[in-house]
């Protein structure tokens, strides 16, 4: 199911922000950056993984947006964006 709900945020989001994380209950998924260099040229990939280290208690930061993804009627993802 998380694989499925995931699919739906391979799209960019919106002009402005960057995505650092989904949250699809009760899991977190971070946004990784993979870089290699290939014949001298550095790429960078992002991926979303599954992230199993998260601190206890409440979280809040002012520079963090949370972007609702609802299914009939249910909460079922999480986007956090950052504005750039």
């Amino acid at each position: 199911m998380s694989e499925e709900i995931l699919s739906k945020f391979e799209e960019e989001p919106p002009e402005g922000y960057n995505r650092e994380g989904i949250i699809v209950p009760p899991d977190y998924y971070a946004v990784i950056e993979k870089k290699a260099t290939i014949m001298g040229k550095e790429t960078v990939k992002r991926e979303i993984e599954k992230t199993e280290n998260l601190p206890h208690g409440f979280i809040f930061s002012p520079d963090y947006t949370p972007r609702i993804l609802i299914e009939d009627g249910k909460v079922v993802a999480i986007e956090i964006l950052k504005k750039e």
